[in-house]
């Protein structure tokens, strides 16, 4: 720091500071309806005024939002999104800055879902929030998920180089997040009730609605959703008190310093072994935190997906966890949330993969809620309609998006019809078709222990995480079958160079690939 940066030296006049005009509190709801083009899904919100990041409150309102929206057990997903399925996803939400924070509560309405329908299933949920006392249960599950979250944050140099420049720039305060997460663990029931009746206000919220541009009413003007306060006047820039630099010509440049000495990288050992079934098990500490973190990657992926059903490998891997052995979907969320683990899967072209991350401390109970969702997934028919649901939900909304429809189109332009030419998430009516059978057939096919492999990185000692590996997924049985591939990887005569052009009227931004 003082070689690269001590002889910059401090300006001779005080930094400007802007100062805040005041605003007068709210004392009545407002409702904003906003309209734009190609909005697959409508979107609502609530947006509360909230405190500084430096707030004593900040606790309480931390532990109320892992209530009300962290994980599958929380209040708006089960609500909104599992039981009655109106709406794709909800959040609660709160930022709190260095002067003011604020506080949001949204939510996408599901396809054919009224948005009526959603603000009112929203407003029952804080509603309830502030009328009764959360449970013993959820306190806790809030509690742990926060510091869970909070080591998976530490386990890099940027993680913790970034949460200790934001309690610096926030709060001038290096120390403040590890003071938080003291003040968290001393929140109270009856603080969370307290924050949520002070803060979820409705006196003082602003309500959001946001629509396609054809649900726009005859009449409504297009500045209906600007704001009725004054905006506050910025400063300027000062003037320049220096002469500008100049560039130099070439040949009197300063010449750039020439590299340094190479510095040893000490790299975690990498260890390997294969348990008796046939999986390989890839072992390497990463961190001396109390963490684990298990990778089971599995060949074959999306390209292993039938030429007429695209999707099926990802919508296997999002499944598995929604209901396996005896335990519903429902109890492996709040089983691994208690634990502040999280179950995950997905699929690449050439893989699936399906992860645990957990506290050591939980790491041999969340291990067996692992082994269950590997081996013996339920696929329950609900379960399948309910994903397939919203499955198609998002991809409408990723084909209304630049970015995501240029990659669609330049895989199938690039590969043709070989697999890696389809859409690892399927298509709307590709995902719609997709049965509970085949779902279950594209498990057993691909599924098994000598396709596989299991990463354990974090903070276990390599015999440590054998034996973990071992007693999670040393029972899983090899079948007597050979080992499935890919085949007709072929993808017809590629064509000459071209130029194609999606026409997507009314987007906001363009996408180039």
């Amino acid at each position: 720091m003082d070689q690269y940066f001590g002889d910059i030296r401090n300006p001779d006049r005080p930094v400007p500071v802007f100062e805040r005009p005041v605003e007068t509190p709210r004392t009545a709801p407002r409702m904003v309806e906003s309209y734009a083009p190609n909005v697959p899904l409508p979107a609502v919100g609530v947006i509360y005024p909230g405190v500084a990041a430096n707030h004593p409150d900040n606790a309480a309102l931390d532990v109320l939002q892992a209530i009300m929206s962290r994980g599958e057990s929380s209040r708006l997903y089960q609500s909104l999104v599992y039981r009655s399925q109106l709406a794709s996803n909800a959040g609660f939400g709160g930022n709190a800055m260095e002067e003011d924070g604020v506080i949001a509560v949204t939510a996408v309405v599901a396809q054919g879902k009224a948005i009526a329908d959603v603000e009112a299933a929203l407003d029952a949920e804080l509603a309830r929030v502030r009328d009764e006392p959360v449970t013993a249960a959820e306190l806790a599950e809030a509690k742990t998920e926060i510091v869970a979250g909070e080591l998976r944050q530490r386990e890099t140099s940027s993680g913790r180089a970034f949460i200790l420049g934001q309690a610096i720039v926030s709060e001038n305060n290096p120390r403040a997040v590890d003071e938080r997460l003291a003040a968290i663990q001393a929140v109270t029931a009856a603080d969370v009730q307290r924050v949520a009746r002070a803060y979820l206000n409705d006196q003082a919220r602003v309500s959001v609605r946001y629509q396609d541009e054809s649900a726009r009413p005859a009449g409504v003007p297009e500045d209906s959703w600007l704001n009725p306060a004054p905006v506050p006047t910025f400063l300027t820039v000062p003037p320049a008190v220096l002469a500008a630099n100049e560039l130099l010509p070439e040949d009197q440049r300063m010449a750039p310093p020439a590299p340094g000495e190479p510095r040893a990288m000490a790299t975690p050992r990498v260890v390997e072994r294969t348990l008796s079934n046939g999986l390989r098990v890839i072992v390497a500490k990463s961190t001396n935190l109390p963490i684990l973190n298990a990778q089971l990657v599995m060949a074959g992926g999306a390209a292993g997906d039938p030429v007429d059903q695209p999707g099926l490998a990802a919508m296997t891997a999002g499944l598995a966890s929604q209901g396996a052995g005896d335990r519903s979907a429902p109890e492996i969320a709040r089983t691994l949330e208690a634990l502040g683990a999280n179950i995950g899967g997905g699929a690449g072209a050439d893989s699936t993969t399906l992860f645990l991350s957990a506290p050591v401390a939980s790491a041999e109970a969340a291990g067996a809620v692992f082994a269950d969702v590997v081996q013996r997934p339920t696929f329950a028919e609900e379960e399948v309609a309910r994903s397939r649901t919203q499955a198609v939900n998002a991809l409408r909304v990723n084909l209304r998006q630049p970015g995501p429809l240029a990659s669609l189109v330049l895989n199938r332009l690039a590969f043709g019809a070989a697999p890696y030419g389809a859409p690892s998430s399927g298509t709307p009516d590709s995902v719609a078709a997709i049965t509970r059978d085949q779902i279950a057939g594209f498990h057993d096919r691909w599924w098994r222990p000598d396709n596989a492999a299991l990463i354990i990185t974090g903070g276990m000692e390599p015999e440590e995480a054998f034996a973990f590996a071992e007693r999670t997924l040393g029972g899983w049985e090899r079948p007597s079958g050979a080992v499935p591939s890919v085949t007709n990887r072929a993808g017809g005569e590629r064509p000459g160079p071209r130029i194609v052009v999606v026409d997507l009227p009314g987007a906001g931004q363009a996408a180039v690939a």
